[in-house]
């Protein structure tokens, strides 16, 4: 148990690490490489998540909860305007079905106010309200 921790840790600090590399990619970067970006953030922290979906769910949360620290205020400014390389990756990490993908997007954006209701809303709490309005919706 406390080796898959250790892996669990050490998957989240090198998809950090990935991710902050693909943060500083420049603005014209298209959707595919935020799409490629996020696969294979999923397969590398796939490969060490144990077999039972707890694990996976765990290590989903961490994942997102990862990239969302890192890319706290795209995600937001994203969310805001309802699209965006950001938010793209953010409903990938959550498995979000393509087809569904704009409806996760006005999703998020009519429901800012509650995902961000403070202007002291930290990234955990971020993703905890977030994770609240996933389970009230369809998506």
């Amino acid at each position: 148990m406390l080796t898959k921790k250790i892996y669990l840790t050490v998957t989240v600090w090198v998809s950090i690490f990935l991710l902050s590399a693909c943060a500083s990619m420049t603005s014209d970067s298209t959707s595919g490489s935020t799409a490629n970006t996020t696969e294979s953030f999923s397969d590398l922290t796939s490969s060490v998540s144990g077999s039972s979906s707890d694990d996976g769910e765990e290590t989903q949360k961490a994942e997102v909860l990862a990239f969302v620290k890192l890319n706290y205020n795209r995600v937001r400014s994203d969310i805001a305007i309802g699209e965006g390389e950001h938010l793209e990756a953010l409903a990938t990490l959550l498995a979000v079905d393509k087809a569904k993908h704009s409806q996760f997007y006005a999703m998020t954006k009519n429901n800012f106010n509650q995902l961000f209701n403070s202007s002291d809303t930290t990234a955990e709490d971020f993703v905890a309200h977030l994770y609240l309005e996933l389970s009230q919706e369809k998506i």
